[in-house]
């Protein structure tokens, strides 16, 4: 094989592993998975909040279950004072103190029932929140390992073509392969270009028969007028 081919397979090689790292940068996983972690973020801080709402309920039941009980101590206290005294204002007294410790103590219980109501609202929440976490745990699981194999796929086949890249350098001579890194770094990649009919398949210009006449004169390789790609002075067919 001619020197000038190996030149068109090693650019072949590189396209290849420059689409290959653009598949692998592009994979659909990658955004998929931020969406969830964006979405997971979203659904941990509700939870969060879900937890300090419980928190604070269950608290709050505790301090009026509590009250409670002590109004009721405090109930019977008075109504044994009641039981002992025979003091008509006395007990008259202590009867209207009953009175409104019980009115407390039935707010108490009411306020209770209330948050006990919501705190059943909260759990429910909870419950949904925690299904939905589990729900992108799982997506995120499954969205990882098929980025990892389709990974693994692009790499099987990107070590394949750079082993044989590493093959092809062997038969290029230092000069034209530091030609075409030159050319691959001012063209975006594409540092090597060939024949096709009498048009430069990098550029796609049309070349004069004088120019083709001259290029083909200096050598197999030359450089393209008009893009400056290395030019491989063979058509397609011939390719």
């Amino acid at each position: 094989m001619s020197e000038g081919l190996k030149l068109l397979e090693l650019q072949e090689a590189d396209y290849d592993l420059l689409r290959l790292r653009k598949q692998l940068e592009d994979l659909p996983q990658r955004a998929m998975l931020v969406d969830i972690d964006a979405k997971r973020v979203g659904v941990q801080q509700k939870a969060e909040q879900v937890i300090r709402m419980r928190t604070e309920s269950e608290q709050e039941i505790e301090r009026l279950q509590t009250e409670a009980n002590e109004l009721r101590v405090k109930i019977a206290a008075v109504q044994q004072q009641i039981a002992q005294s025979s003091d008509y204002r006395e007990v008259a007294a202590l009867s209207k103190e009953i009175e409104g410790l019980a009115k407390r103590a039935e707010k108490a219980d009411f306020d209770n029932l209330k948050i006990e109501e919501r705190c059943e609202k909260i759990h429910a929440v909870q419950e949904q929140v925690n299904d939905a976490l589990s729900t992108l745990s799982k997506r995120h699981d499954e969205l990882m390992k098929q980025l990892e194999e389709q990974k693994r796929t692009l790499m099987d086949q990107a070590r394949t073509i750079k082993d044989k890249r590493d093959e092809l350098v062997k038969g290029i001579s230092v000069q034209l392969l530091e030609r075409y890194d030159r050319a691959v770094s001012a063209k975006n990649g594409v540092g090597a270009a060939y024949l096709e009919g009498d048009h430069c398949s990098g550029c796609r210009v049309q070349l004069t028969e004088g120019q083709l006449a001259k290029l083909r004169k200096e050598s197999e390789i030359a450089s393209c007028p008009y893009c400056h790609r290395l030019l491989v002075m063979l058509d397609y067919g011939q390719r």
